[in-house]
């Protein structure tokens, strides 16, 4: 990455794009609620279901791979950054919880807080053994 930050800011833009998507699209908003995602994943078979996830891994796999061997993504697994990130959009779900008034605030300091932590520089290891 020839710019300093350009990963922070490419993974920034990107999440404020995805809450951005869901606030503006109601049948987005409406495939997040969990009640409809229970059922959706109960209905499909057991095969579909693990070919969803997977297709899950192996989108943020290829989304943060390049990073993670430059030494500027955290080293995590496939399946646990995706799972991380199918969680940061089930806050939308808890909206109202959260506090309308604060929400975006809210957002905006999560996105912030998962930049600082995801991307690091090449010197910092922040392998878990």
């Amino acid at each position: 990455f020839s710019k300093p930050g350009q990963p922070k800011e490419i993974l920034r833009k990107l999440l404020q794009y995805q809450f951005k998507v869901i606030e503006e699209k109601p049948l987005i908003k409406l495939m997040l609620d969990e009640g409809e995602i229970e059922t959706i994943m109960r209905r499909l078979p057991e095969e579909k279901r693990e070919k969803l996830i997977k297709s899950d891994d192996d989108f943020i796999s290829s989304l943060v791979g390049k990073w993670q061997q430059e030494g500027v993504f955290r080293k995590e697994s496939p399946e646990v950054l995706s799972s991380f990130f199918r969680a940061l959009f089930f806050l939308n779900l808890h909206k109202e919880g959260i506090g309308e008034e604060v929400y975006p605030e809210v957002i905006e300091l999560f996105i912030d807080m998962v930049c600082e932590s995801m991307i690091q520089g090449k010197d910092k290891n922040n392998d878990r053994s």
